[in-house]
């Protein structure tokens, strides 16, 4: 979120939000995560507009072994491509090469998914 909030400085809006926050006397990088935080305040709502809601298990209240059992779609794509160990380490230089790796592994992993007995026990 550091990083987000400082490349957002060039945004008017946040940059004037910055710039507020430094006449206030805060330093940059203090100015940058308070930044930071309204940007991330900013998510969370729309996120929750759009009915999304987070779930952190409440300690005494709620059990931490029922969290995760539902595996979004995003998540599960991603830790297929992940199992590819040229795609976990950036090895190439350049990025038409990874680009490359990246829709081949895809293609192979839609290759498996598509060719697998339908009887069998999903992976």
């Amino acid at each position: 979120m550091f990083l987000a909030a400082f490349a957002s400085l060039a945004d008017l809006v946040s940059r004037a939000y910055y710039r507020k926050k430094r006449e206030q006397g805060k330093r940059h990088n203090a100015a940058l995560i308070c930044l930071a935080q309204r940007r991330s305040d900013d998510l969370f709502a729309m996120l929750r507009d759009g009915g999304i809601t987070p779930r952190i298990a409440r300690p005494g209240i709620e059990s931490a072994e029922r969290l995760g059992r539902h595996r979004w779609m995003i998540e599960r794509t991603l830790a297929w491509l992940l199992g590819y160990r040229r795609l976990t380490i950036r090895y190439e230089r350049h990025g038409h090469l990874f680009n490359a790796f990246l829709v081949l592994s895809a293609t192979i992993t839609c290759y498996k998914k598509l060719t697998r007995d339908p009887h069998e026990t999903p992976s």
